[in-house]
């Protein structure tokens, strides 16, 4: 995200290939998805599923 952030601001976005999008979006599901601190709500679950990314890749 940061890279491309620096591209659109500079006005040059370029395009990424699909294995490097699809690891991006699983760092930031791993990490902003998660804290170490208490929740106060009720636990609930998400899922995420990909309609598209690395064929056979259990992204759900």
């Amino acid at each position: 995200m940061h890279t491309y952030d620096a591209q659109l601001a500079a006005g040059a976005v370029q395009l990424m290939s699909a294995d490097v999008a699809v690891d991006r979006v699983a760092e930031f599901l791993d990490t902003c998805n998660s804290t170490p601190a208490t929740w106060p709500q009720e636990a609930a679950t998400v899922r995420y599923h990909a309609i598209e990314g690395r064929p056979g890749s259990p992204r759900e």
